[in-house]
């Protein structure tokens, strides 16, 4: 037995691979995600850190982005990063993981 957490899209995602390999799996949720607002105020070379999927998802909506123009990104994962990227945000750093996130920011003294 494995378990992984995973966003929903994502489990979907595997267990149509698993399933291709005909291994048994099932989804379950773990947790919910209940947003206090989705509402990000800018300021001129604020640093935000993203760290999920979930984070690039409220950035992306259209409310936020004009909000967050002049404001610079420190990313885990390059998938986060090109999205932030097409949307016309300045990503500053991409980490693999979070050490790998800190090393960067401490070598840079951001």
């Amino acid at each position: 037995m494995i378990l992984t957490t995973r966003l929903e899209e994502d489990n979907k995602i595997v267990q149509k691979s698993l399933k291709a390999y005909k291994i048994k799996s099932i989804g379950e949720p773990l947790y919910k995600i209940k947003y206090l607002s989705k509402t990000l105020y800018a300021e001129e070379n604020k640093i935000f850190i993203v760290a999920s999927k979930q984070a690039v998802k409220i950035i992306q909506s259209k409310i936020n982005l004009k909000n967050l123009r002049n404001s610079i990104f420190f990313v885990i994962g390059k998938q986060a990063a090109n999205k932030l990227k097409k949307n016309g945000l300045k990503v500053q750093l991409v980490s693999k993981n979070s050490k790998d996130l800190i090393s960067k920011i401490k070598k840079y003294k951001k």
